[in-house]
């Protein structure tokens, strides 16, 4: 008999994984438990327990006063440009076509922009959905992806496109939420912060990651419609 044929191999899912929210027992947090923090690691772990949420606000608020500048100077520079024209006695023959084109190139360039971080794509809102359901998506937070969603929708704002910024800032504050953890992470490894607790607090990234990214897009929903307690029950 002819040996059988192999099957092929099917094709390489994407590499999504979940995340750990729930903290196991071990040894190290038995010791994060019964041990004594330096006064150097209390201050350490205080400046990342509440600098953390005080940066990610600021943060937040000067990506969306950012957004709303450029896409404000892209409005008046549109909108200068046709007046202009329309001040000539025949201007409007190249007035309306160019504010068109204009339009046109703006949408395109947020259109162009997405296929460098295809994440971006969309409202953003079911992509933090995801991750707080305990799915990690590749891409969906990174800084890539928040740099294209920046551009994309300044850009779709300028060309007048009935489209907002609400959903993609709870994207974006959720992503700078995952900025904020990975830089705290940083300064809890330190040399001087050796202790079982700050290391248990490295350990459980991802339960600390859920709260960043719960308290991102709460402050993505209040710097875009400017309602701080909207924010809050939005999360």
């Amino acid at each position: 008999l002819a040996p059988a044929r192999e099957r092929p191999a099917p094709d390489a899912a994407p590499d999504f994984e979940s995340y750990e929210y729930v903290g196991a027992a071990s040894q190290l947090r038995h010791e994060a438990q019964s041990s004594h923090t330096t006064d150097q690691e209390r201050v350490m772990l205080l400046l990342n327990t509440t600098l953390a949420p005080l940066v990610l606000g600021v943060l937040i608020g000067a990506t969306a006063y950012v957004s709303n500048a450029c896409a404000e100077l892209l409005l008046r520079a549109k909108w200068g440009i046709t007046f202009w024209l329309l001040s000539f006695p025949f201007g409007a023959i190249l007035a309306y076509p160019l504010f068109t084109a204009l339009c046109v190139a703006l949408a395109a360039g947020a259109a162009a922009v997405s296929l460098w971080a295809p994440a971006a794509c969309g409202s953003g809102i079911p992509m933090v959905k995801v991750e707080l359901n305990g799915v990690r998506v590749p891409g969906a937070l990174s800084a890539r992806t928040l740099l294209v969603k920046l551009a994309g929708i300044t850009l779709v704002v300028a060309s007048g496109l009935p489209c907002g910024r609400e959903g993609p800032m709870v994207q974006l504050g959720a992503g700078i939420g995952r900025l904020v953890l990975r830089w705290q992470s940083r300064l809890l490894s330190l040399s001087c912060c050796t202790s079982a607790a700050a290391q248990v607090r490295i350990l459980d990234g991802d339960r600390h990651l859920r709260d960043l990214v719960s308290m991102g897009a709460a402050a993505g929903v209040a710097a875009a419609f400017n309602a701080p307690i909207g924010g809050v029950l939005f999360s």
